[in-house]
């Protein structure tokens, strides 16, 4: 009886363990999935003016060398949304390549720099 207790203590331990070590790489997977967001990108707008949009590790948005007061609103593996100081959104869709501006209702077509 003492030994099937212990046997069952033991399984129990590993099964955690084994839990843990996964949850572990997939938060890690993750977060290094989510950074290909970060760096600086550049766009040209409607009036042909180029730009360069910076994101910082912290998802602040920053155009031209300003920051655009942004707070992260969603970010997954598709799109990163984030809300601007005057409450418009900004979507960068990353799968598209673009950045929608809902302030001006334009989107545009991101390259990043290297």
């Amino acid at each position: 009886m003492k030994k099937r207790i212990l046997y069952i203590l033991l399984a129990g331990l590993a099964t955690l363990a084994g839990k843990k070590v996964l949850d572990h790489k997939k938060k890690e997977a993750q977060v290094d999935h989510l950074n290909k967001y970060c760096g600086t990108w550049s766009f040209t707008d409607t009036s042909q003016t180029h730009h360069e949009l910076t994101i910082h590790s912290d998802y602040s948005f920053w155009l031209d060398d300003r920051s655009l007061g942004t707070l992260l609103v969603e970010v997954t593996s598709e799109k990163l949304i984030v809300r601007d100081q005057y409450g418009f959104y900004l979507t960068f869709s990353y799968n598209d390549m673009l950045l929608y501006d809902e302030a001006n209702d334009s989107a545009y077509l991101l390259s990043k720099k290297s």
